[in-house]
């Protein structure tokens, strides 16, 4: 073969590669995800695709750095224990609705509107909390979703 073939089936091994690593669940992008593996929460039937912040260090990073956040989509955020879990709005680039639900899978309260500019402010549920649901601002309007109401989610 000559070099130009062998260059080019090299350049090209290595775009495929790139693509492959950068698009896979492999770490090397946090939080990248497919259609196929993001759970379904379902809050009175209206469906949300999530991904789950397992860890410590996902919580904390959360949806932090990214430039925005689809309709329809969202973060869960499961913890051990009811409790009046906080979010802050550290690093985010856009507003998001912030909605805490119990054990029993009810909503208990909901932060609309949560402006990247309240940083360092915390926000906390009134009521305690097993479950935090990011969605991007305005869907808890869009949706009708409201204090009381009962969700469902696919396995986590």
């Amino acid at each position: 073969m000559n070099k130009v073939v062998v260059s080019a089936l090299l350049f090209l091994i290595f775009i495929v590669g790139f693509v492959w690593v950068f698009n896979s669940n492999s770490g090397f992008l946090p939080y990248t995800t497919h259609d196929i593996y993001l759970p379904v929460i379902f809050i009175e039937g209206t469906p949300f695709k999530v991904e789950v912040a397992k860890t410590p260090e996902a919580r904390r990073i959360g949806l932090s750095n990214r430039g925005a956040l689809e309709f329809g989509r969202g973060m869960l955020f499961p913890f051990s224990t009811n409790d009046t879990h906080g979010i802050w709005m550290r690093e985010m680039l856009f507003p998001i609705d912030i909605i805490w639900l119990n054990e029993d899978l009810e909503v208990v309260d909901i932060k609309r509107d949560a402006r990247v500019e309240s940083y360092p402010e915390v926000f906390r549920p009134k009521i305690p909390a097993k479950y935090v649901l990011e969605l991007s601002a305005t869907s808890a309007e869009i949706y009708n979703i409201k204090i009381g109401d009962k969700a469902t989610f696919t396995a986590l």
